[in-house]
């Protein structure tokens, strides 16, 4: 699924290049940059950022469509 791959690997990658403790700041800005998006027809909203307990193929699909603009900065553009 979107979440076991995609986010797994971002936040490996993250550490893996950064640090534990830099990966996680990293992290916390990627939640809010997910948690601030706009109201608008067709985004689902997470509050909580990409932290929720159950995933359902709908919060994938809606998740996937605000992830790759929260990442950016924080992942080299190539990799984007």
């Amino acid at each position: 699924t979107f979440k076991d791959h995609l986010i797994t690997w971002v936040e490996n990658y993250l550490e893996v290049t950064y640090g534990k403790c830099k990966a996680e700041q990293c992290m916390d800005d990627i939640d809010q940059r997910i948690a601030a998006v706009a109201s608008f027809s067709g985004l689902q909203c997470f509050p909580k950022g990409r932290g929720f307990k159950q995933w359902t193929g709908d919060d994938s699909k809606a998740l996937m469509k605000v992830y790759l603009p929260a990442i950016e900065g924080h992942v080299p553009s190539e990799i984007m």
